[in-house]
This record gives C-alpha cells, sequence and structure tokens, in this order.
C-alpha cells in the first residue's frame, strides 16, 4: 500500500469536496494523474497490490457512501489538453463540458452548446451518453481514446454503440474526438444563453444535487411520475426531492448519502405502486467496500 505514496496521491481524502451531491466519507487513496501515463503506472500498481479502483470525472452522478471508499480515487481532472483542427476537438477526459464547449463557441463549432451547464467532464459525458433538449453527446462524436492494460488504444464512433443515458461505462476514456459544424458566433452563443435562462428556470441550481435522479422512461417523464405520486418536496434527512425539479434530490445541508439512497428506494417503490412503473436511476451509487 506505501508503494501508492506521491505527490499526486493523498490519504484519507473526503469525497464530500469532490462530488457535486456534496455527500460521501474519506477514500482511502484520491489520485490525480498528470498525464495518461502516470495513470497508465497507477493503475497498474493498484492491479498489482490488488487495490479497488473508481475512475472519477466531476462527480455529478456518483454518490460515495458515508463510510467513503476502500480503495483509490483517481480523479482525471488534469486531463485537460485541447486541441483544434479545422472542424475536430480533440479534448482530454478531464476538461469540464461547459469549458468545452465555450472554447468551441470562441472557434464558431456548434453541436454541444444545448449541453451547456450540465456539470460532468468530458469523459464522463462520453461514458453516459448525456443529453439535454434532443442533443446527445454521441451525436458529435467522432472516437474515443481509452486506456487498456496494453497502452492507449482509439475506438471509433463506428465501432461503438450508444443510446439514450448509455455511453462508455467499464472503459476508462482519456481523451475524445468531436466533430462539429461551422456557425455563426452570434448563433451559438444566442443558444448558449437561452439554454442556461432555461435550466436557471426549471432546475435548482443553486443547491447540490447530482442532477437528474432517474432516467426518464418511454412513457413519461420521470419528475411527472414523482409528482404524480405526491412526492415532490418529500424529504428524509437532510436530503429533499426537489419543489423546484421532481426529478431531482437536492441537499438541504446535512444530507447523508444513507438519505439519499433511501430517498431513491422510496422513490421507486412509490412510484412502481402508484403507476407500475420502476424508475431506473440515473445516479450510481459507490458502495464503500
Amino acid at each position: 500500500m506505501h508503494a501508492l505514496k506521491s505527490r499526486n496521491v493523498r490519504e484519507k481524502e473526503p469525497l464530500s469536496h469532490h462530488t457535486t451531491m456534496k455527500v460521501g466519507g474519506p477514500a482511502s487513496y484520491f489520485a490525480t494523474p498528470e498525464n495518461v501515463q502516470e495513470l497508465q503506472s497507477l493503475i497498474a500498481r493498484l492491479r498489482k497490490e490488488h487495490i479497488r479502483y473508481v475512475i472519477l470525472g466531476r462527480g455529478s452522478n456518483l454518490i460515495f457512501s458515508d463510510k467513503g471508499y476502500k480503495g483509490c480515487v483517481i480523479s482525471l481532472k488534469k486531463l485537460m489538453a485541447l486541441t483544434f483542427s479545422g472542424k475536430r476537438v480533440r479534448v482530454g477526459a478531464g476538461l469540464p463540458l461547459s469549458s468545452l464547449i465555450l472554447k468551441c463557441a470562441a472557434h464558431n463549432l456548434s453541436g454541444l452548446e444545448k449541453l451547456i451547464g450540465i456539470p460532468a467532464s468530458v469523459g464522463g459525458a462520453v461514458a453516459n451518453n448525456v443529453g439535454a433538449y434532443g442533443v446527445q453527446t454521441s451525436d458529435v462524436l467522432e472516437s474515443v481514446t481509452v486506456l487498456t492494460p496494453q497502452g492507449t488504444k482509439i475506438l471509433p464512433k463506428s465501432k461503438l454503440s450508444f443510446a439514450y443515458h448509455r455511453g462508455m461505462r467499464g472503459h476508462i476514456i482519456v481523451e475524445a474526438t468531436f466533430k462539429l459544424v461551422s456557425k455563426p458566433n452570434t448563433f451559438i452563443q444566442a443558444t448558449i444563453k437561452q439554454t442556461l435562462i432555461y435550466r436557471t428556470q426549471t432546475q435548482p441550481l443553486s443547491e447540490p444535487s447530482a442532477g437528474s435522479t432517474f432516467i426518464n422512461p418511454k412513457s413519461r417523464k420521470a419528475w411527472q411520475l414523482i409528482e404524480a405520486a405526491g412526492l415532490k418536496g418529500f424529504q428524509k434527512g437532510g436530503a429533499k426531492v426537489s419543489e423546484h425539479h421532481a426529478n431531482w434530490i437536492v441537499n438541504t445541508g446535512n444530507a447523508t448519502s444513507r438519505d439519499i439512497v433511501w430517498l431513491i428506494r422510496h422513490i421507486q417503490k412509490t412510484v412502481k405502486k402508484k403507476s407500475g412503473v420502476l424508475l431506473q436511476p440515473e445516479v450510481e451509487i459507490i458502495p464503500y467496500g
């Protein structure tokens, strides 16, 4: 275990500092590799020492246990390389999605701007194929670079399978290449502004949360089913079904992971009983060990 000690690996790091829901106990180890080579070396050491690990983007859809994580949490936040080549952009997995969108706008490149405001990293956006307002990350994705035990490997989109809220979980994404379209900067900026205004009006952005809690089923929107079940505003400890948007669980200030997980299960059971629909979580619950 002591072999993990380096300037980019810390012990007993509170995970509540690294997730948008602001819950979670300490990780045994918390690593922030500087580059892909350091990431590959770290994972090799973890596997050799039989230490479990999890990859972290911006922690926007992860709920860690109150006990923390018995293993190594690896943040890719330092993998932020960005290269433009014509209408293509090659970007590191750790760059925030909104930062990428603004940089693309500065180059008059369009295709991702309706995803502005989603608190995901590029890697997380690809892994979960995040989408909003009729746009999905995979719509403009050209290829993904993943890390394997043998090194990096480029996977073209044609070799991958994407669907609604289904991306590339299970892969260690280190880079992605997008092919965008040229549009006037005024058009792109107007779309960004309209999207951010709409998000502010319809989502509880000022409170800690993991965003949408459940995937929308084919029949109806998740928020509609939750409202119809009488759960809007329902609270367990510090975790509350937002009164602003029923598909968001917010941390009112003192929520625990246990509160949130209990509330997720309660919503599932209640909605199932009322409508016959079993809601599937969009958030990922990470156990301690």
